[in-house]
This record gives C-alpha cells, sequence and structure tokens, in this order.
C-alpha cells in the first residue's frame, strides 16, 4: 500500500522527533550531498542530524528554500553498527515518491518509486540478487535493478576486473603511505554519454590518488545506461563510485 505523506505531517514529526532528541547537528551540504560551508558558494542543502536517547539517528534534508525533501531514520546496535535504515523522499508538495529500506540482518533492501497513490516501482534485493516490477503505461515490466537511476555498462566483477587492470596505486602515494577513498561524481547524460566528472570528496583524499581515479575513468569504454523518468523518457543524473587505495592489500573497489 501506498502512503502519502503530507506536507504538515512531515514538519510534525520533524518538530515531535526533536523534544525527545538528545542532540541535534547541522551541516551544509554541496549537490552532491557532501559537507560544505555555508559561505563557500557551493551550499545547496541542509542535512539536520538528531540522535534520540537510544542512540537511533534522523537524518532531515531541506532545499535552500528550507523545503524538507528527504528523511533517513537509521537504528544501531549496541557496537554502532547498522541494523535497519529507512529513507524517504518527497515532492514539492510533501508527498512521498521514493522510499529505500535495508534491513542488515537480513542482507536485504527494498526500493520503491511513487507516483500519486500510485506504486510505480519496486525492487526486491537480498543477497546481491535482485527482482522486480516497473509500471509503465499500463505495463508491468520485471527489473533486477533500479530504472531510475543510472549505472555503469560493466556488471560488477567486469568494473573490478577492468580497474585490476588499469588502475595503478601511484609510486608516490606509496612511498608517502597515501590511503584513502575517492568518491567520484559522473554525470550521466539522457543519452548515455558522460558529461561532468567531479571528484566528490577533494578534502578528504590525497590529490594523488584523486588524479589516478580521474584518469582511470577517463579510460573507460563500457559506456553508460542512464536512469528513466515516470513515463520511460531517459533523463541525466549523477552516478557515484568509490574506490579505495589501502596499502597492503589489494586495492578496494566497488561501486555505490
Amino acid at each position: 500500500m501506498n502512503y502519502i505523506i503530507p506536507l504538515l505531517l512531515v514538519f510534525l514529526m520533524a518538530s515531535s522527533f526533536t523534544l525527545f532528541a538528545q542532540s541535534r547537528k547541522t551541516i551544509h551540504l554541496n549537490e552532491h550531498f557532501y559537507p560544505t560551508s555555508a559561505a563557500s558558494g557551493l551550499h545547496q542543502f541542509t542535512k539536520i542530524i538528531s540522535v534520540s536517547k537510544e542512540g537511533n539517528q534522523t537524518e532531515r534534508y531541506y532545499d535552500l528554500e528550507n523545503r524538507p525533501f528527504m528523511v533517513i531514520q537509521t537504528e544501531f546496535n549496541k557496537r554502532g553498527e547498522t541494523l535497519f535504515q529507512k529513507t524517504e523522499k518527497y515532492d514539492l508538495q510533501g508527498f512521498l515518491n521514493y522510499q529505500y529500506v535495508v534491513n542488515a540482518k537480513e542482507n536485504s533492501a527494498l526500493t520503491t518509486y511513487f507516483k500519486g497513490n500510485e506504486t510505480i516501482m519496486s525492487l526486491g534485493c537480498e543477497k546481491g540478487v535482485c527482482e522486480g516490477t516497473f509500471s509503465l503505461k499500463g505495463e508491468v515490466i520485471g527489473i533486477n535493478r533500479d530504472v531510475f537511476s543510472p549505472i555503469m555498462v560493466y556488471s560488477i566483477s567486469a568494473w573490478n576486473n577492468f580497474l585490476s587492470k588499469y588502475l595503478n596505486y601511484p609510486a608516490a602515494a606509496l612511498k608517502s603511505r597515501m590511503e584513502g577513498v575517492v568518491k567520484l561524481g559522473l554525470e550521466i547524460l539522457a543519452d548515455g554519454s558522460l558529461g561532468r566528472l567531479e571528484i566528490v570528496n577533494p578534502k578528504d583524499s590525497p590529490l594523488l590518488l584523486q588524479q589516478e581515479a580521474l584518469r582511470v575513468i577517463q579510460i573507460y569504454e563500457g559506456g553508460y545506461i542512464p536512469g528513466i523518468d515516470a513515463e520511460g523518457n531517459t533523463v541525466s543524473g549523477w552516478f557515484y563510485i568509490p574506490i579505495r587505495f589501502q596499502i597492503g592489500k589489494d586495492v578496494d573497489f566497488k561501486i555505490g
């Protein structure tokens, strides 16, 4: 069943939660949801983090006009590990249009998109295997991925093989024992071509590692698949890839 949540209810939930919260923190974000300063000129969103007395966390996201558009709720165990996480996104009228629920204990996730009071996509994933349906113009189509988000043509294993072959740990970085995760932001245009290519976390990763990550993505020729909208039209969107450089171990690559 689709739960339509009016904007007023979202504000009431936010007010009610704040009364019982143990701590609260405000963070300014850029277009990639990476922390920035309010005076940087890159500020696009604001995230307010509240932590309950039980240690569970709620993140509320607002645009520059202070309109709420996303809420992420996370439950942790006593060791601080994530047990359960629910992400919900809202349109400008305050109605729910996206929900993503992760159950870490069961290694499962459920992604759901809504259009009005209709569920237009439902995708369940368990232990890396995904299956679901997408409703397009009255036709129900079987899917194995989130069709609203852009992806690489390469499978994860093919991408890892590509990186194993072409990605190099810079000699100077090894000598200086530089480690870190470089997060790449790729804008995939509606025609499937690569638009902007950006380092999402420039302050958190060494420049040498950033340069190598950029170099290898620029020689990738496997292609991309753009996301689509509710009417089935291809649209531009961002796709993010973290690449981990760690000395003494194989470089850890993953798509996210």
